[in-house]
């Protein structure tokens, strides 16, 4: 029965996908016609606009006895026409014989070529051709771009390859210039941009591909944790009763969950449960009565051990309902109410620093002020998820779960209206310790309910949980601060804490007695175990050359970096949010496979390796040219090489602390490498802001890169030399599988 609600589950699950993809993806290509049909009367309405205006103020001057000929900083001035212009690629004022005579922008070059011939584009594409070309999907050659377009817009594609600029089906509209008395001495010729209309177009074409993918995700996680509370959970409890019976084991009761029938089933079966084990209790007491002698006695325990296990005491164990899909849907929605600010809590914290003094950072770059209330947020979860744990398994799982994501909802209505810096930096440090606090409740909750045959599959299933926030939050909130503003999507992220506080009431367990399993996984602050630690080189040195880079140039480089680098190109929040969600993307779909072949092969110190060169070269680059298309590519590279190097970290730690770990515990041994991480991810906003007031966004991204590759370097080299120590089998197949992956 489990494997069947498996089964019908799966079935749900594509169903419910295949539908959706299609009709989002057909809504999305409905979407693009409707903006092609609209965007060129727009356009066409602008240019008359802006030629009216010119023509006017032409004719004015011309009226006052100045000769048209003699007419001074034209092309100055029709430069400053363009500017705000959407669409417009070139403005040229003709003699009536069609002769340029003066131009904007790279139209000033042609200057002999007549109004109909003239190929102008505007003088912003001129002065910043990043900005305009290097947009989503115009990344790609311009080859591609052409069939994409003709695929997405046959009719567009009809009237000339819309990539190539200028061409004769693009708008023209002209106007003649005139005396007082009608008599015509000119034209004006406007020409419409029609890579404007291209990009529009591939920004769409993008958009519609971020929709399908962040809605695909959204869908499943939904319908993972309705299926799971309603369905796949209730017929796991069935089977599990159904198992008791056929198995002989008559200890165990399950909380009655599901629908009305469901529960009667629940229900039923719990009843026979007892009754079984109660009749049975009050046999072994009349046979025990009646046996006198003691041999006799022990045999009949003996055969009545063969008919089944029963409670002696004739009180059985009550299992909880709780189920591992419902801590997934909690961890997603808690650390969705930070992704969703990661596309422009940069902007958002250079804003508040513009409307207000920093009382007490005088002498500050802006860049490392900024970088402040982010490593605050990251200082709140370090501090809290080193030193709470044995707090949040004495209020239980549920109660923990709700005060956390009490505090950082708190948090983040505060960030938005936050009228300084010191405010800012005290919200954002209340919201990273209730981050914290759900993380805590989430993982403990998730340890409770598995054991270590199967803790690493069900770990995984709560880590799946972030890795989707990661994917759908940075899309979705970038959309939300591009039409709605950052105050907006901070709110709405609150909003989020909120809506998860109501779902832990319902999906997470308030009981608090699994503190005892999840203490023993877990770790505190214990100078002792720190020390035994320390004394052993290959620990200090993966810590300090694996853990802590891996995390600062995660907070350093995604957190903070890629939002400023990418707004300082002239990207909006929509493209950073969508450039963003690559990380997540990459990583939820390649971490199973890298945790796998990880665990298959025993290749953790060399997929440790190549996941901290890899990040490095995807970052150094950056040096030599910041793109929106180089900084997206970066931040794949990221992904990748996180997956790839993320599980690998926690099983190799297992293996360099074997002996520690079977003094202390995994859980506190592994929480001086927990430790490390969260010292990264303080530092890195900081040094990435230091490094930027000197060498700019992209020099520090590059430096950052490369301090990667030397740290990758001299791991790999210092493994090489010494080695591990010897692995057992068991070490090298103790799976983490990603399942100590965190978000911050």
């Amino acid at each position: 029965m489990d494997q069947m609600s498996r089964r019908f589950t799966l079935f749900i699950l594509s169903a419910a996908v295949l539908c959706l993809v299609v009709s989002v993806s057909a809504l999305g290509l409905r979407s693009i016609g409707l903006l092609e049909r609209n965007v060129r009367p727009i356009l066409e309405t602008n240019a008359m606009v802006v030629t009216e205006r010119v023509r006017d103020r032409i004719e004015s001057a011309v009226a006052m006895g100045i000769p048209y000929e003699g007419l001074a900083q034209v092309d100055e001035y029709l430069d400053r026409a363009l500017e705000g212009s959407h669409g417009i690629s070139s403005i040229v004022l003709t003699s009536p014989r069609g002769v340029a005579m003066y131009a904007s922008g790279q139209a000033q070059s042609n200057p002999n070529q007549t109004g109909a011939d003239t190929e102008a584009p505007s003088g912003s594409e001129q002065a910043e051709p990043d900005r305009v070309r290097d947009r989503g999907l115009q990344a790609l050659p311009a080859g591609i771009q052409s069939e994409l377009l003709r695929w997405l817009s046959p009719e567009m594609s009809a009237t000339g390859d819309p990539t190539q600029g200028d061409t004769a089906g693009s708008g023209v509209v002209v106007l003649p210039l005139l005396t007082a008395d009608g008599t015509e001495f000119g034209q004006i010729v406007t020409r419409i941009d029609q890579t404007f209309v291209t990009q529009q177009l591939l920004d769409a074409a993008a958009d519609i591909l971020v929709m399908v993918f962040v809605a695909v995700v959204l869908a499943v996680e939904i319908l993972l944790v309705v299926t799971s509370a309603s369905i796949s959970s209730p017929l796991a409890q069935v089977a599990r009763l159904l198992n008791a019976l056929v198995g002989r084991d008559f200890r165990r009761l399950e909380k009655p969950a599901g629908g009305v029938h469901m529960r009667r089933a629940i229900r039923a079966g719990n009843a026979l449960l007892e009754t079984l084990s109660t009749r049975m209790a009050d046999t072994k007491t009349r046979i025990e009565t009646g046996l006198a002698d003691a041999a006799d006695a022990d045999r009949m325990r003996t055969r009545l051990k063969a008919v089944g296990e029963f409670v002696e005491d004739g009180r059985n164990k009550i299992g909880t309902a709780a189920h591992l899909a419902g801590v997934r849907g909690a961890a997603f929605l808690f650390v969705m109410t930070e992704e969703l600010t990661r596309p422009f809590l940069p902007q958002f914290i250079s804003e508040v620093l513009g409307s207000g003094p920093a009382q007490g950072f005088d002498g500050f770059d802006s860049t490392i002020l900024i970088a402040v209330p982010i490593s605050a947020f990251m200082l709140g979860a370090a501090v809290v998820g080193t030193l709470a744990a044995g707090w949040a398994d004495r209020v239980g799982r549920r109660n923990g779960f709700m005060i956390g994501a009490a505090l950082a909802s708190l948090g983040l209505v505060v960030t938005a209206f936050a009228p300084s810096l010191e405010i800012l930096i005290l919200a954002r440090t209340v919201s990273g310790v209730g981050y914290a606090l759900c993380f805590l409740s989430c993982q403990g909750q998730a340890i409770d309910q598995t054991t270590t045959a199967n803790r690493t599959r069900g770990m995984s299933v709560f880590v799946g949980g972030i890795m989707a926030a990661d994917v759908c939050g940075p899309a979705i909130g970038g959309i939300l601060a591009e039409q709605f503003g950052f105050r907006s999507a901070l709110l709405v992220a609150a909003a989020l804490g909120v809506l998860s506080i109501l779902l832990a009431m319902r999906l997470l367990d308030g009981r608090s007695d699994g503190a005892q399993s999840y203490t023993s996984t877990h770790f505190g602050f214990e100078p002792k175990i720190i020390f035994e630690c320390m004394r052993q080189p290959r620990f200090v040195v993966a810590a300090l050359l694996a853990a802590l880079p891996a995390k600062l140039l995660l907070s350093g480089f995604l957190f903070f970096l890629v939002p400023l680098l990418l707004t300082d190109i002239g990207a909006t929040s929509n493209e950073i949010g969508r450039i963003t969600m690559l990380y997540g993307a990459s990583a939820l779909i390649l971490l199973s496979l890298f945790s796998r072949l990880c665990d298959r092969f025993g290749l953790h110190a060399f997929m440790v390796s190549v996941g901290a060169l890899l990040t490095g070269w995807g970052l150094v680059p950056l040096a030599y040219g910041a793109t929106v298309s180089a900084v997206a590519w970066s931040v794949l590279i990221l992904g990748v090489a996180q997956a790839m190097s993320i599980s690998a970290q926690s099983a190799l730690f297992t293996i360099l602390a074997k002996h520690e770990i079977e003094t202390y515990g995994p859980g506190r041994v592994l929480g001086i490498y927990r430790m490390t991480e969260r010292a990264g991810s303080v530092i890195g906003p900081l040094l990435a802001g230091i490094l930027s007031q000197y060498w700019g966004l992209a020099g520090a991204a590059a430096i950052l890169g490369g301090l990667s590759v030397v740290t990758g370097t001299g791991f790999a080299a210092f493994f090489l030399v010494s080695g591990l120590r010897s692995e057992d089998d068991d070490l090298k197949t103790r799976g983490t599988r990603g399942y100590d992956v965190e978000a911050v």
